[in-house]
C-alpha cells in the first residue's frame, strides 16, 4: 500500500470556517499543564472513541510538545506529540522494530517521526483545526519527516486527519476497519514546492529585491547588477550563489565563498575540536591519543559517508585556560579595535569550563579544623601580603600600585605603562599557544543568507545544496555579531568559543556537512562496541572514569551502570552512562524541583542519573534527540545530573562538565531553614531528607518534555562588574529564571572582579569576620546556582571604560568588550583620610592594616594572624601592642567576636569608636551608619566586650601612624576632643570609611558618566549612557526625581539585583518568543518599565541583617525595605504604633531578647533578636 497520499495537493497554513474567519500558524501556541482544564473541556464523542478514558495530565506532561489552537481567544484544538506511541501493550523502546515487523515501512526512525497520543477538539473545528498545529510542528523541528497516528480498531478514516493522510494497515489486512491502523502525514504535503538551482543573471532582479528588504548596504556599494556582475565578469569566482524558486521567481537566496582565512580564525577561536576546519595532515601540532579517528574502523564492515567527517580532535581540548588576561596594546590612530577578552571556559565551547587557576577554589576552605593556607605570593608578585587585599586593588592607583597580574611577574615601579604592556603580551604568546594545521582546507564561509517573508522553510534545503557547491569541504562558517537574532539560522549551527586573547569583533558558527544529511541512531552499546568506544574516549583528557563506568556497564551483568552511543553513518559520535540510583526525596527538600517535576507522576524506577554525556561539538544541537533516546530507550521520565565545586576545576576532577549542559534544565536551591532539634520537638521534626546536608552541588534535570520546550539562546556580551549581593541576585535572576514554557540560556556573561565569584566557607571562626548579610544571599548558592559554568570570570579591577568602542580596560591593560555594562561596585572600606605628619601621602598600603570586603579578604586576614598566634600569647613579645579594631560599623563588632573566637586573648584586644554612638534621624546617610538600631541591645553588647576585658575607647578619631621600613605601623595616634592618646599596633582592621573606590571613580569619571556623590541613573537603571547601568549601593537616582531617600542603599540588596535581571530579561528576549513564557512572568515587569517614565521600582523584601557577636552572643535585625529610622525618634510621633518585647538584655543567659514593631497601619516595621543559643541563618 502506498505510504503517501495520492492527491497532490498544495497545502496552505490555513482553513477557511464557516463562520467566514480564517485560522493560521498564528493561532497556534503551545500549551502546557496549567491548560489542563480547558483541554478535558474540549473532549468529545471521537475523543473518547480514540484514547478512551485517558489520564490527561499524565499524558500531557509526559509528551514531548502540546499545541493549541485558538479562535478569538477561546482554546478549539489541542494535540500531543510524542516520541514514541502511546500503546499500553507496546513498550517504548520497540516501537520501530513494531512498525517494520507489522505495517513493513522502514522510513520510520526515532530521529524523523514523532506520533500523535492525545487531541481533543471543538467539532465545529473538525477539518480545520489540526492542520495549523501540524505545520507549527514540522517548521519548529528540522529534523521532523513523518507524523503519525494510531487508529485503533473499529474507527473509521479520522476526518481530522485530513485529505494529506495516508492509512496504513498491517501486511496481507485488506479490512482496516477490524485492525489498529496507522495514519501517516508527510512534511512534503505541508509544505510549499521550492526549485533549489544555481543563480543566473536573469536572476538579478529577484535576488538584489530579496537582499534589499533586509539591508541596502550592497546595493549603495556596488550598484543595482551587482549579481550579475558576479556571475558574469568574475572568471574563476570563489562564490557561489544558490537560489530558491517558487513559481518560477526566485524568492532566497544564498551565497557562499570559499576564500577563509584560516589564520585569523585559528587566532581568535578554539578550532582545535574541528581541527582547524581543515583536512588530517601529519604534520598537525595538535596531537591526541587519538588523532585522526576518520581512519578508525566502522562499526560494522561497510564503507563509509562520515570517513570526511573531521573527528581527530579531543572532545575536551587539553589547552588550558589561562588565569591571567591578555594584554593588548593601545590603538595608535590605527582603524583596527585591539582588545583582548578573557574568558574562564574551555577550549572547546562556553559550557565544556575547565576553569583556571581561581584564587577563590584556593582559598576555598574544605576542612573543618584550619584553614588552608596558600603562599599567594607565587601567584601575584607583590610588594606585601596586605597588597592583595581588595581595598589595596581597588584603590591604589597609578604607579603607586603594587600589584601585578600573574603574568606580569616583578616589574620595577619605574617601568612605564607601555613597556608592561609589551611584557604581557610578550609572555601571553608564550604561554597561550595556537596549535598549527597544514592540511588541506576543509570549510567555505556563509556570506548572505536572505528569504521572502512566508519564505523561511527554504532555508533547510539551501543549507543543504550549499554542500553540493563544495562536494569537498565539510565546514560551512558563519560570522554573526553577538547581538544577531537571527534565531532561525542560528539554530542550525555551533558557536565556536572565543580564544581568551581573542580580539574578533563577531561570534563564529559552524554547521558541519553530516549535521544536515545524516540519519542518527542511538541504541544500547554491547561488547563487540569495546574497540570503537574506547577509541572515542581516548580523545579525552581525562577518560579514565567514564571509562571504567562504560566497563562496567557493559562486562557486569548486575551493574548499576547502563551505557548508550550515538550512531552517524557507522560511527560512534556520542556516548552516555546512566544509572538508577538517586534520592529524589532529597532533591525535593532542598532544589526547587517542584516547579518542574511532579512527584506524583515519576513511580519506582522511572527516575535515573547522568552519569556522563559526550558528544562531538560539531554534533551538539543533536544532544536532544540523544536525551530523548535516552529517555526511550532507558525508560527514565526524569533525568538528573549534579555538578559538584570539584568538577569545575580540571586539577581536581577527573569528570568533565558535559559538554552540551546547555540541553539540560537547571534547577535552583531552595531556601531552607535551619533546624534544632533542641528546640524542635521529635514528633514535628522534619524527615532526614530535609535536616540532611550534603557535599554542594548544581543540579540539572532532563525529561521528554522539557527537551521539547522553546529554547533561546542570548549570545549578547553581557559584562557584571562586581560580586556582591546586588550582582549575584542579577545573575541569578537572570541565569536561572527560566520558566517550563520557555527555557533562555545566556551564552556570553563575563564578571569582573578582583577575586572572582563568592565561594562556599564552613562554619569556622571567621564566621564573624564575612561580610554581614544584609538580604538572603547564601555563599553555597552560587555553588548550587551553577553560575560559574554560565559565566565567564576576569579577575581584576575596573581601570577604564572606553565607551565610544564598548570596552573596559581592567588592571590598566586588559580590554574587555561590551554590548551592555552593568556596574554593581558597590562600597568598600578603605583606609580613613588623616593628615600625616611628615608625609604627604602614603604610598604603600601597611601590611598590618586589614580592611575586610570580601572572603578572599577573610582567608587572607586569618592566614596571616595564625602564624602569630604564639606572639598573643607572649607579654614579652607583645609589650604594649594591641589588635585594633577601628570602627563604629556593626562589622566591626562582628570581627571582635572572630578574633576572641580565633583564640586572641581579650587583654590585647582594643576596639575603637570613632564617634560617639548617638540615636537620632540624619539627613547624611554616612553619619546614619549606626551600629544598633536599638539603645538597649547596643547597652548590653557594650557590657559584653567590657566585661571581656576588651579596651574600649570610644570618641578617637585615627589622626597618625608611625610607619616602619618594613611597611608596618607599630604605633597609632588618636585623638579626641579631650587629649590625643597613642596605642601600639601590632594590627588593626579598619571599618570606618566607606566609599567607591578610587579605580572606580576615576574609571567612572573618566568615561563621563554623570557623577553626583554617586553615579546617576534613571528608572531603568540606565546611567546617560543607553549601554551602561547600574544599581546598588553605587549609585543615586536623578536630581529630577526627587527621591534621595529611595536609593538603593536602603533597599534590599538582592531584590534590587532581581529587579535590574528582569528588566534584562525583557530587553533581550525577542518578543517572538516572550509569548510563550507564563502570564505570570510576563507580568513580574510591567511594559512601563521598558519606558522612559518618572515612576520608580519598587522594592518590597526586607532588608535583613544577622551577625555573631562577642559573649556567643547573636543577633538579628529585620526592618521594612527604605531609609531606616532610629525608635527614640519613631517613639515621639503620636502614631506610634505598638512595641512588643519579651525577655531582657541584662540576663541573655536565662531567656533571649525579642522586639516586635507593629506600625499605625497594624504591619510589622521590625523584628530585633539577641540570644546566646539560637543561630540566625
Amino acid at each position: 500500500m502506498s505510504i503517501h497520499s495520492n492527491k497532490a495537493k498544495n497545502m496552505m497554513a490555513y482553513w477557511i470556517l464557516n463562520q467566514g474567519r480564517i485560522l493560521t500558524t498564528h493561532n497556534v501556541k503551545r500549551l502546557s499543564m496549567h491548560h489542563v482544564q480547558r483541554i478535558a473541556a474540549l473532549k468529545n464523542r471521537i475523543t473518547d472513541s480514540l484514547f478512551g478514558d485517558l489520564d490527561i495530565y499524565h499524558t500531557i506532561y509526559n509528551s514531548y510538545v502540546t499545541l493549541g489552537i485558538e479562535d478569538d481567544g477561546n482554546l478549539v484544538g489541542a494535540v500531543c506529540f510524542d516520541i514514541h506511541p502511546s500503546i499500553k501493550s507496546l513498550p517504548p523502546w520497540c516501537w520501530e522494530r513494531w512498525a517494520r515487523k507489522i505495517f513493513h515501512i522502514d522510513l520510520l526512525t526515532p530521529m524523523n517521526t514523532k506520533w500523535i497520543n492525545f487531541l481533543a477538539f471543538d467539532v465545529k473545528y473538525i477539518t480545520c483545526f489540526l492542520t495549523p498545529m501540524l505545520e507549527v510542528m514540522f517548521s519548529e523541528d528540522r529534523e521532523l519527516e513523518y507524523i503519525v497516528f494510531a487508529i485503533p480498531p473499529g474507527i473509521n478514516i479520522a476526518t481530522f486527519l485530513t485529505e494529506s493522510a495516508s492509512r496504513i494497515g498491517p501486511k496481507n489486512y485488506y479490512t482496516l476497519h477490524d485492525v489498529t491502523t496507522l495514519g501517516l502525514l508527510s512534511r512534503q504535503e505541508f509544505f510549499k514546492k521550492y526549485k533549489i538551482r544555481k543563480a543566473v543573471e536573469e536572476d538579478n532582479d529577484d535576488i538584489v529585491a530579496i537582499i534589499d528588504q533586509s539591508s541596502t548596504r550592497l546595493k549603495q556599494l556596488y550598484g543595482e547588477y551587482y549579481i550579475s556582475e558576479l556571475l558574469s565578469r568574475i572568471e574563476k569566482s570563489t562564490r557561489q550563489i544558490v537560489v530558491a524558486e517558487y513559481n518560477g521567481y526566485a524568492v532566497a537566496v544564498l551565497i557562499v565563498n570559499e576564500e577563509v582565512n584560516y589564520d585569523i580564525l585559528n587566532e581568535s577561536f578554539e578550532v582545535g575540536p574541528f581541527h582547524g576546519f581543515r583536512k588530517v595532515h601529519e604534520d598537525d601540532e595538535y596531537t591526541t591519543h587519538a588523532a585522526d579517528t576518520s581512519h578508525q574502523p566502522s562499526i560494522v564492515k561497510e564503507d563509509s559517508l562520515f570517513d570526511n567527517l573531521s573527528l581527530e580532535a579531543p572532545i575536551y581540548s587539553d589547552i588550558m585556560s589561562i588565569e591571567s588576561r591578555a594584554s593588548s596594546e593601545e590603538e595608535k590612530g590605527s582603524e583596527e579595535s585591539e582588545y583582548s577578552t578573557y574568558s574562564e571556559s574551555s577550549s572547546e565551547d562556553l559550557w565544556t569550563i575547565d576553569p583556571s587557576l581561581d584564587l577563590s577554589t584556593l582559598l576555598m576552605k574544605r576542612e573543618e579544623t584550619s584553614l588552608e593556607y596558600f603562599d599567594l605570593t607565587g601567584f601575584f608578585k607583590t610588594g606585601s601580603r596586605s597588597s592583595l587585599l581588595s581595598t589595596c586593588l581597588l584603590n591604589t592607583v597609578g604607579g603607586d600600585s603594587n600589584y601585578a597580574s600573574p603574568m606580569q611577574g616583578r616589574l620595577s615601579s619605574r617601568t612605564s605603562l607601555s613597556e608592561v604592556k609589551t611584557i604581557r603580551q610578550d609572555i601571553l604568546k608564550k604561554i597561550i599557544h595556537c596549535p598549527k594545521f597544514y592540511g588541506e582546507p576543509n570549510a567555505f564561509a556563509l556570506e548572505v543568507l536572505v528569504t521572502q517573508p512566508g519564505h523561511e522553510q527554504a532555508i533547510p534545503r539551501l543549507l543543504r545544496a550549499s554542500f553540493e557547491c563544495f562536494k569537498n569541504k565539510n565546514y560551512c562558517l558563519l560570522c554573526a555579531p553577538s547581538t544577531d537574532v537571527s534565531y532561525n539560522l542560528l539554530d542550525n549551527f555551533v558557536r565556536v568559543t572565543p580564544r581568551n586573547h581573542s580580539t574578533f569583533p563577531h561570534d563564529l558558527y559552524v554547521l558541519h556537512r553530516n549535521t544536515v544529511n545524516c540519519e542518527m541512531k542511538v541504541r544500547l552499546s554491547t561488547e563487540d562496541d569495546h574497540p570503537y568506544v574506547l577509541e572515542f574516549l581516548k580523545q579525552m583528557l581525562k577518560e579514565m572514569d567514564i571509562t571504567r563506568q562504560y566497563l562496567d556497564a557493559v562486562e557486569n551483568p548486575d551493574s548499576p551502570y547502563m551505557a548508550l552511543i550515538m550512531i552517524c553513518q557507522n560511527q560512534i559520535i556520542g556516548l552516555a552512562v546512566i544509572s538508577e540510583h538517586v534520592d529524589l526525596n532529597y532533591l525535593f527538600a532542598h532544589y526547587t524541583l517542584y516547579e518542574w517535576v511532579d512527584d506524583d507522576t515519576h513511580g519506582v524506577g522511572s527516575v535515573g542519573v547522568l552519569e556522563n554525556l559526550l558528544i562531538y561539538p560539531v554534533f551538539q544541537k543533536s544532544c536532544k534527540f540523544f536525551l530523548n533516546e535516552i529517555h526511550r530507550l532507558a525508560d527514565f521520565s526524569l533525568l538528573v545530573y549534579s555538578v559538584e565545586y570539584k568538577d569545575l576545576d580540571i586539577m581536581l576532577s577527573d569528570r568533565h562538565v558535559l559538554n552540551c549542559i546547555q540541553y539540560l534544565t537547571p534547577v535552583r536551591p531552595r531556601y531552607l531553614p535551619e533546624y534544632d532539634a533542641n528546640f524542635i520537638e521529635e514528633s514535628i521534626f522534619p524527615p532526614k531528607c530535609v535536616t540532611e546536608t550534603r557535599d554542594v552541588f548544581a543540579l540539572f534535570i532532563s525529561m521528554v518534555r522539557l527537551t521539547g520546550v522553546k529554547r533561546v539562546e542570548i549570545n549578547t556580551r553581557l559584562v557584571v562588574i562586581g560580586t556582591g549581593d546586588t550582582a549575584t541576585a542579577f545573575l541569578e535572576t537572570l541565569v536561572c529564571g527560566s520558566r517550563p514554557d520557555l527555557l533562555v540560556t545566556f551564552t556570553n556573561i563575563t564578571v569582573v572582579s578582583p577575586h572572582g565569584l563568592p565561594f562556599y566557607k564552613e562554619d569556622t571562626s571567621t564566621k564573624g569576620m564575612s561580610p554581614l548579610t544584609s538580604g538572603f544571599t547564601i555563599y553555597h548558592r552560587v555553588l548550587q546556582m551553577y553560575l560559574r559554568i554560565n559565566v565567564n570570570i576576569v579577575h581584576g579591577v575596573l581601570t577604564a571604560i572606553k565607551r565610544k568602542k564598548k570596552i573596559i580596560i581592567v588592571n590598566e591593560v586588559t580590554h574587555v568588550p561590551y554590548d551592555y555594562l552593568i556596574l554593581f561596585c558597590g562600597e568598600q572600606y578603605k583606609l580613613p583620610t588623616m593628615k600625616l605628619k611628615g608625609r604627604k601621602t602614603t604610598t604603600d598600603f601597611p601590611d598590618n592594616f586589614f580592611t575586610i570586603n570580601t572572603d578572599n579578604d577573610v582567608v587572607q586576614v586569618f592566614n596571616r594572624i595564625e602564624t602569630y598566634k604564639k606572639d598573643f600569647m607572649n607579654k614579652k613579645v607583645m609589650k604594649n601592642d594591641y589588635v585594633i579594631v577601628y570602627g563604629k560599623d556593626l562589622r566591626a563588632v562582628a570581627c571582635l567576636a572572630s578574633l576572641i573566637e580565633h583564640g586572641i586573648p581579650t587583654h590585647v584586644l582594643a576596639l575603637v569608636e570613632p564617634n560617639t554612638i548617638q540615636y537620632f534621624c540624619s539627613d547624611n546617610p554616612e553619619s546614619s551608619n549606626l551600629v544598633f538600631t536599638d539603645p538597649e541591645i547596643a547597652e548590653a553588647v557594650n557590657r559584653i566586650i567590657e566585661n571581656l576585658g576588651v579596651r574600649v575607647l570610644r570618641g578617637y578619631v585615627l589622626n597618625d601612624w608611625k610607619l616602619e621600613e618594613n611597611n608596618k605601623v607599630s604605633k597609632i595616634e588618636l585623638v579626641s576632643n579631650t587629649k590625643p592618646i597613642h596605642l601600639g599596633c601590632k594590627f588593626m582592621f579598619m571599618y570606618a570609611d566607606k566609599s567607591i573606590s578610587n579605580k572606580t571613580y576615576a574609571a567612572i569619571q573618566k568615561a563621563g558618566l554623570v557623577f553626583d556623590g554617586r553615579l546617576v541613573i534613571d528608572a531603568r537603571f540606565c546611567t546617560n549612557d543607553p549601554c551602561i547601568f547600574a544599581a546598588g549601593s553605587l549609585t543615586k537616582y536623578s536630581r529630577k526625581y526627587h527621591a534621595e531617600y529611595k536609593s538603593h542603599i536602603y533597599y534590599n540588596a538582592n531584590e534590587v539585583g532581581e529587579k535590574i535581571a528582569l528588566q534584562f530579561r525583557e530587553m533581550l528576549i525577542p518578543e517572538q518568543f516572550r509569548k510563550y513564557e507564563r502570564q505570570v512572568v510576563k507580568t513580574e515587569v510591567p511594559e512601563k518599565m521598558m519606558q522612559v517614565e518618572t515612576s520608580l521600582p519598587e522594592f518590597r523584601k526586607p532588608i535583613v541583617t544577622y551577625c555573631w557577636l562577642p559573649g556567643d552572643v547573636y543577633y538579628l535585625n529585620v526592618a521594612a525595605p527604605g531609609k531606616q529610622v532610629p525608635v527614640e525618634f519613631m517613639m515621639a510621633s503620636d502614631n506610634y504604633g505598638r512595641l512588643l518585647i519579651t525577655g531582657d538584655c541584662d540576663n541573655l543567659e536565662r531567656q533571649g531578647y525579642f522586639k516586635l514593631y507593629i506600625n499605625q497601619n497594624q504591619t510589622v516595621e521590625s523584628i530585633c533578636c539577641l540570644h546566646k543559643e539560637l543561630r540566625f541563618r
